[in-house]
């Protein structure tokens, strides 16, 4: 069932919680709203599920509104499914109670079927009579996914569904879940202010700031072409210097770098470029640095590094054995693709 957002903004007496959200999610796709803590990104998906209402705008599930001016279709009539961080299973139900809690009105034989096939799909069939506390995390976070795709629905909201597990959990947890919602066929919209896991598990992303979307895209796109500084700084660390534009580049410590289309000359850009972005190198345009520190992190280490032409420690990240473990003087060459250049103003 595809999602559309129009216009929408919410807002608590002079405090602007979101602003002018336009937003269009396609019928099967996995959206994820990632951004930082206040952002914004947990009160739209409060909108979307009926839990709160839009102070402007409107929203509609598959070109039905549900919300905006004069109409407000209740929660439970939406045809979504709600997952949280914190599962909100009833303690008191087994495992076959809670699935079924979201089955009311349905006859018993089409609730008794459809929790069978629900648990036998998501390979839990054997929790059915155990009761939340007997469960690990991953195994209630199974079950939360459980309740929530069994009525069938056209659209699964789901608020940082993973962020309670450890990290290896985590990992299994969250690409087992996102396969079987895919068979599914539900449109997603997954909460996360995680970027790891935004660019990992979703056909697109938006980024939100200050309760408004910044960019819109696939993860390759915001990852690789971010339209702000703020973009870029989101998805990865980067080395910083700033630059002005002479003959249409940039002159850093790393090396000129193109400006950019529309630079005029004179004008004061910063130069971003990712630890990724400094590789071994002795050709043209390659510089002499001086380590200064090493970081074990496992396949990769990580290098801060003096230049002559720079102030600053300069950071870097390579494969293990890329540079000789006791050299104290390397050469490196800026890797363009890892590089992005904006206006000072932005």
């Amino acid at each position: 069932m595809p999602v559309s957002v129009a216009g929408l903004s919410r807002r608590i007496g002079a405090l602007e919680i979101l602003s002018g959200i336009d937003l269009d999610v396609a019928a099967g796709e996995i959206l994820c709203l990632v951004g930082h803590s206040g952002c914004g990104k947990s009160t739209l998906l409060r909108l979307l599920a009926g839990i709160d209402a839009p102070s402007a705008g409107r929203i509609a599930f598959g070109g039905e509104v549900v919300a905006g001016p004069g109409r407000f279709v209740e929660p439970e009539k939406r045809g979504v499914g709600l997952m949280f961080q914190d599962y909100a299973l009833f303690p008191h139900l087994t495992v076959q109670q809670n699935i079924a809690f979201g089955l009311r009105g349905r006859s018993r034989g089409d609730i008794a079927a459809r929790v069978q096939s629900t648990l036998q799909r998501l390979g839990i069939a054997h929790f059915g009579t155990r009761y939340p506390h007997m469960l690990s995390g991953g195994e209630q976070q199974r079950v939360a996914l459980a309740r929530a795709i069994a009525p069938r629905p056209g659209v699964l909201l789901m608020d940082e569904p993973f962020s309670n597990l450890d990290s290896r959990l985590r990992e299994a947890v969250r690409m087992e879940t996102l396969a079987l919602v895919r068979q599914v066929g539900a449109t997603v919209v997954l909460v996360t202010h995680d970027p790891q896991e935004a660019l990992m598990v979703s056909d697109r992303i938006a980024l939100m700031h200050n309760g408004r979307i910044i960019q819109t895209g696939t993860g390759r796109d915001l990852y690789y072409r971010p339209q702000t500084p703020f973009v870029a700084r989101f998805f990865s660390d980067f080395n910083e210097v700033r630059g002005t534009v002479r003959d249409g580049a940039v002159d850093t410590p790393f090396g000129r770098v193109a400006a950019g289309h529309g630079a005029a000359e004179g004008a004061e850009m910063l130069v971003l470029v990712r630890p990724g972005g400094l590789r071994p190198g002795n050709g043209d345009g390659s510089i002499e640095a001086q380590v200064v520190h090493r970081r074990f992190c496992g396949e990769v280490e990580e290098l801060d590094l003096k230049l002559d032409a720079h102030p600053q420690l300069v950071t870097i990240r390579r494969n293990i054995g890329d540079f000789a473990s006791e050299a104290d003087r390397i050469r490196i060459v800026l890797d363009r693709k890892d590089t992005f250049v904006f206006p000072v103003s932005s």
